[in-house]
């Protein structure tokens, strides 16, 4: 899509529905393990990656602030799914070892991440 002088969600939906006859599935689902990131994201950080995502479409008119709040609010990124579950058991985590996951201390730049 990087030949495209404008690079929008739609145009970019549009052009892939018409040229090879893709379907959005409403939800950004490449990966297996991206429920398992934002529920970690979530109940880590309480933001999901949606929430940039979003708001750079905000910022750049592709979406109304409106919508954008509606789409979050119906996400639910802290719940855990069965899918979240799934990717638990093949890593052998217990809820435990999401507890210490999700409580870990947030490194800063200044702290611990780079001595």
């Amino acid at each position: 899509m990087f030949y495209q002088t404008v690079q929008n969600e739609a145009t970019i939906a549009e052009i892939l529905q018409k040229e090879l006859s893709w379907q959005d599935s409403g939800k950004h689902s490449d990966c297996i393990a991206e429920q398992f990131s934002n529920y970690i994201r979530e109940n880590r950080f309480g933001y999901s990656r949606s929430v940039t995502h979003l708001s750079n479409l905000v910022r750049f008119g592709q979406l109304d602030r409106t919508e954008a709040l509606y789409q979050l609010e119906s996400e639910n990124p802290g719940f855990k799914s069965s899918q979240v579950e799934k990717i638990m058991k093949a890593l052998d985590l217990s809820e435990e070892n999401m507890e210490v996951i999700c409580n870990r201390e947030r490194l800063a730049f200044q702290n611990k991440a780079f001595k």
